[in-house]
């Protein structure tokens, strides 16, 4: 941190807001980068194998062609046929793509050699692996993407501040998409800890709590005791996730405060539900990180 920075900053830097939103963030920049790194690596892989074909069979009409994405970069090796265009710019060279399976016919009447089929089908056992973990990868960034730009954010969960030199669309709706869940946790947490006179009779109060994956989940909890390594201590017993009439009676909560009650009850519920828009991408975005863990593959060596 730089020494002549405000100190409204350093404490705007050090919040648990900031600390929960970096933590989304995270979240989602790690799924995003490993995908990004596996896909790079597939197509490195189709690039060198078809490389390797174009020097092991030489001349042939039967070509191992890649098709391409709009930045250039492979998405598929297929097999194709080439053949002589004239053109007024003058002859050139054309893959045809070849539709269905590489079958033994094929193989003899485009590159008419037949004694060669095994090495034909080596390299298309080995292409088959390499489209597949592309079109697995690919289609988990496009899902993650997908669901970043169809999820709606609540007016008021802007970030503060957003970097102007950042030019990666995916990664500003990522950050878009952590700030808001970190500032529903934070009203979240602020809700539990709000302090009303009037509901010092109440044996039930509001708590806020942080679940698995960094999550802050909220309920209604009864105040206990407990022996933990021979001392008595003070904790809570969760008794329920949102209040009704039959619970306030069970419990014999004087009915002066349960107007006050309700009313925090209904932000609970509204905050909950916003909550979990959110933290309902979060958890796909981790499902589908997934998909950059490596699988046993086929390919030949």
């Amino acid at each position: 941190m730089q020494p002549n920075q405000p100190k409204s900053a350093k404490l705007y830097l050090s919040s648990p807001l900031f600390q929960r939103a970096r933590h989304h963030f995270g979240t989602i920049v790690a799924a995003v980068t490993a995908l990004r790194s596996v896909l790079a690596d597939v197509q490195y892989r189709m690039k060198d194998l078809a490389g390797q074909y174009r020097v092991a069979v030489g001349r042939c009409k039967l070509a191992l062609y890649q098709k391409k994405t709009r930045d250039g970069q492979p998405r598929a090796l297929y097999w194709g046929r080439t053949f002589k265009l004239e053109t007024p710019a003058g002859v050139r060279h054309v893959v045809r793509h070849l539709a269905g399976r590489l079958t033994a016919r094929r193989i003899y009447t485009i590159s008419l050699r037949d004694p060669e089929k095994a090495f034909f089908r080596l390299y298309d056992r080995r292409r088959k692996p390499l489209n597949a973990e592309h079109a697995r990868v690919a289609k988990a960034l496009g899902r993650i993407g997908q669901m970043l730009a169809l999820t709606r954010i609540a007016s008021g969960r802007a970030p503060l501040t957003s970097p102007a030199h950042e030019s990666d669309p995916l990664l500003d709706r990522a950050r878009r998409l952590a700030w808001a869940c970190a500032a529903v946790e934070h009203d979240m947490a602020q809700l539990a800890r709000r302090h009303d006179p009037a509901l010092d009779v109440s044996p039930i109060f509001p708590y806020a709590t942080t679940t698995k994956h960094g999550y802050v989940a909220m309920g209604w909890g009864l105040p206990e005791q407990y022996v933990r390594d021979f001392r008595v201590r003070r904790g809570r017993r969760h008794v329920a996730t949102r209040l009704d009439i039959g619970l306030l009676r069970t419990l014999r909560v004087p009915r002066s405060v349960w107007p006050a009650l309700r009313a925090i009850d209904r932000d609970m519920r509204r905050l909950r539900l916003e909550h979990a828009r959110y933290a309902k991408v979060l958890g796909r975005v981790r499902v589908l990180r997934r998909a950059a863990e490596p699988r046993r593959s086929k390919e030949c060596a």
